[in-house]
C-alpha cells in the first residue's frame, strides 16, 4: 500500500495543527536529512566531475558576458534581458543580475558562473524531496530526489550558462505552490506559485503561458479566495514583472506590438492535431531518454505512459491524479506554434519534475509492496543508463545542448595557439560563425581570457559588427599574421565555409591548419605575390559559379575589408 498523510489545515492560512507540525518534523527527520545530503553529494559529483572549462560556450554565452561586462564597466543597468526568437521581444534582465556577482568576483571567468548554475540545479533535489514528501511521503521524495541527482539531462542543463537553464527549478516552485494552494488549500501556496511564475517568466518569456493554469486549477479545485491574499500576491506579481512594464513604457510598447504581430502571422497547424501531438511526443521521448532510460525513444515513451497509466490506476486520491496529469501535459499548448522554443532542448524542462514523479512512483510502489528487490533493480537500471551517458560523454556535458560542439576548453586552447604562433606580434582573426557574421563569441573570449593572460588583443579582420558587441579593433592596416576560425555547424550551408575560405585564398596563404575539438583554425599570411595563391579547396567550376552568386549579393564572407 502507498502511504499517505492526512491532516487538517485552515483554508485561511491559520496556524498549522499539531498533526501538521508532527508531519513536517517527520519530513525533515535526521535520517531523511542525511539521505538527502548523500543524494546531493552524488549529484554534485556527477556534475562537477571533469568540470573545469568543459561546458558549452557559444554565441549566446559571449553575448551575455558582453552585456554583464557593459553593466559593470560602464554602469549601464539593464531593463531587458536576452532576446527571444520573436524580434523586438525580450526576456527579463534577472538573468544578468543573477550572474553579475559571479562574473565580477571571478574576473569574468565562466567557470564561476557554471559552478553557480550547478549548485542552483542541485536545489531541485531538495525541492523534489519536499514536493514528493507532501505528495506521497518522505521516502517517495527521496527516490524522486535521487532520480533528479543522477539525471544526465539535468546535469547538462546545470552546466549550460544560459537563461533557460533555470526553467526546471523555478517551474517546480510554480507547480509546488499551485499544489499547496489549490489542492492542499494553503494560503501561502499562492505566494510560492507567484514567485515561481514571476522568476520563470523573467528568465524565459515564453513561460508567460503558465498563467493559463491558474483559472484551470481554480475551476477544478475551487479553493476559497481571500481578497487580501489576492491583492498582496497581485502586487508581488507586478513587482516580479515590473521590468517588463518599465521596458514597454520606455520602448513604446514594442514588445507588445511584436508579440501581437507574431500571434497574427505565426506558422501553426491548428487543423492537424496529429502533427502537434507527434512533435510533443517526439521531444518528450528525447527528454525521457536522457534522464531515465537511454533506449529506443519509442520504447521509452511506451514504458513511460505505461507507468503513468499504472500511477493513475493505483492512486486513489482523484485530486492528486488530476493535478499531476495536467502538469504532465502542460507543455502541449506550446506545440500549437512553430517556434525555436518548441524545437529546443529545454521545451520540457517545466515538466521534468512531473515525469520524475511517475518513475519515482513505480519504484516506491515496489518498496511499499515489500518487493524491495524490484525497486532496487529499477533504481539501478536508471542509474546505470545515466552513468553510461556520463562516461560516454567523458563528463564533458555539452553535446545535447548546443547546436554545435563548442566547448570552452577547446576555445581556450585555440586562443593559446594563436598567441603562441604570433610570438608577441599583432595578429588578426576572422571567423565563420553561427550566427553568420557575428563576432561576439570570439571577441568576448579573447577579452576575458586572451587579453587577461597575454596582455593584448588581436584585430578583427571580418565584416563590420553592426551589433556593437565587439571588444576588438578593426584590422584597418591589414597586419600580415591572421587566423581564420571555422566553427562547426550543421545549421550553416556548405557554401558558407567554401565561400569564406575561397575569398581568403585570394589574398593569403595557409601556413598551418589545426583542429581544436570540432573547431578548425587556419593560420595564414597575407601576400601580394599572386603566384603563391592557390585554391586550397580545389573547387569545381560549378562551385565557383555558386560562390560568385553569393559574393555578388553579400560581401561579408570576406575577411579582407577596408573599414
Amino acid at each position: 500500500m502507498v502511504e499517505h498523510y492526512s491532516y487538517k489545515v485552515g483554508v485561511d492560512g491559520s496556524i498549522p495543527s499539531k498533526r501538521t507540525t508532527m508531519r513536517q518534523n517527520k519530513i525533515f527527520s535526521k535520517k531523511n536529512i542525511i539521505m538527502l545530503l548523500l543524494i546531493i553529494l552524488l549529484g554534485a559529483f556527477l556534475r562537477f566531475n571533469n568540470f573545469k572549462d568543459n561546458f558549452f560556450f557559444g554565441h549566446d554565452q559571449g553575448r551575455d558576458i558582453y552585456e554583464v561586462f557593459n553593466m559593470v564597466k560602464n554602469h549601464k543597468l539593464k531593463i531587458v534581458g536576452p532576446g527571444t526568437d520573436i524580434p523586438g521581444l525580450f526576456c527579463g534582465p534577472l538573468y544578468y543580475y543573477l550572474t553579475l556577482p559571479f562574473y565580477l568576483l571571478s574576473g569574468f571567468n565562466p567557470n564561476a558562473v557554471a559552478a553557480f548554475f550547478i549548485i542552483l540545479n542541485l536545489l531541485g533535489v531538495i525541492l523534489l524531496f519536499y514536493f514528493g514528501a507532501i505528495l506521497v511521503n518522505p521516502n517517495f521524495g527521496l527516490i524522486a530526489g535521487f532520480l533528479w541527482a543522477v539525471s544526465f539531462e539535468q546535469a547538462n542543463f546545470a552546466r549550460f550558462i544560459s537563461n533557460p537553464s533555470f526553467i526546471s527549478i523555478f517551474t517546480i516552485i510554480f507547480f509546488l505552490g499551485n499544489y499547496l494552494f489549490f489542492v492542499k488549500k494553503k494560503k501561502t501556496g499562492l505566494t510560492i506559485s507567484i514567485i515561481g511564475y514571476g522568476l520563470s517568466t523573467q528568465l524565459d518569456f515564453y513561460l508567460v503561458y503558465l498563467a493559463i493554469f491558474y483559472p484551470l486549477y481554480y475551476l477544478i479545485y475551487r479553493p476559497k479566495l481571500n481578497l487580501k491574499n489576492l491583492i498582496l500576491n497581485g502586487l508581488l506579481l507586478v513587482a516580479l514583472l515590473s521590468t517588463f512594464i518599465i521596458a514597454e513604457i520606455r520602448f513604446k510598447f514594442i514588445g507588445t506590438q511584436s508579440f501581437l504581430k507574431y500571434l497574427g502571422h505565426h506558422e501553426s497547424y491548428p487543423n492537424n492535431i496529429f502533427d502537434n501531438f507527434k512533435l510533443f511526443f517526439l521531444s518528450l521521448s528525447k527528454s525521457l531518454y536522457y534522464s531515465f532510460l537511454a533506449i529506443d525513444k519509442t520504447i521509452v515513451l511506451i514504458i513511460f505512459f505505461g507507468l503513468a497509466a499504472f500511477y493513475l490506476f493505483k492512486e486513489k486520491i482523484k485530486e492528486k491524479k488530476i493535478f499531476l496529469l495536467i502538469w504532465l501535459f502542460s507543455t502541449l499548448p506550446l506545440f500549437i506554434f512553430r517556434t525555436n522554443v518548441v524545437g529546443g532542448n529545454f521545451i520540457h524542462s517545466s515538466i521534468q519534475a512531473a515525469t520524475t514523479f511517475i518513475f519515482a512512483y513505480i519504484i516506491y510502489f515496489f518498496f511499499s509492496a515489500k518487493k524491495t528487490w524490484l525497486g532496487i533493480i529499477f533504481l539501478v537500471i536508471i542509474f546505470v543508463f545515466n552513468l553510461n551517458l556520463f562516461t560516454k560523454d567523458r563528463f564533458v556535458l555539452s553535446f545535447i545542448l548546443g547546436h554545435q560542439p563548442m566547448v570552452y576548453k577547446d576555445e581556450k586552447a585555440l586562443i593559446d595557439y594563436t598567441y603562441f604562433s604570433a610570438k608577441g606580434k599583432h595578429f588578426s582573426i576572422c571567423t565563420l560563425s553561427n550566427p553568420l557574421f557575428v563576432n561576439v563569441l570570439w571577441s568576448t573570449a579573447y577579452k576575458i581570457y586572451g587579453e587577461k593572460k597575454y596582455g593584448y588583443l588581436p584585430f578583427w579582420a571580418g565584416p563590420k559588427q553592426e551589433t556593437n558587441m565587439n571588444f576588438l579593433e578593426y584590422d584597418r592596416n591589414h597586419v600580415g599574421e591572421r587566423f581564420i576560425i571555422l566553427e562547426p555547424s550543421d545549421q550553416l550551408s556548405e557554401f558558407a565555409k567554401k565561400t569564406t575560405v575561397y575569398l581568403e585564398d585570394r589574398v593569403s596563404i595557409i601556413t598551418e591548419a589545426k583542429k581544436f575539438g570540432e573547431i578548425v583554425i587556419q593560420k595564414r599570411k597575407l601576400t601580394k605575390d599572386k603566384n603563391q595563391l592557390i585554391d586550397s579547396q580545389k573547387l569545381l567550376k560549378k562551385d565557383l559559379e555558386i560562390i560568385k552568386s553569393i559574393t555578388d549579393k553579400d560581401y561579408r564572407y570576406s575577411c579582407f575589408l577596408s573599414y
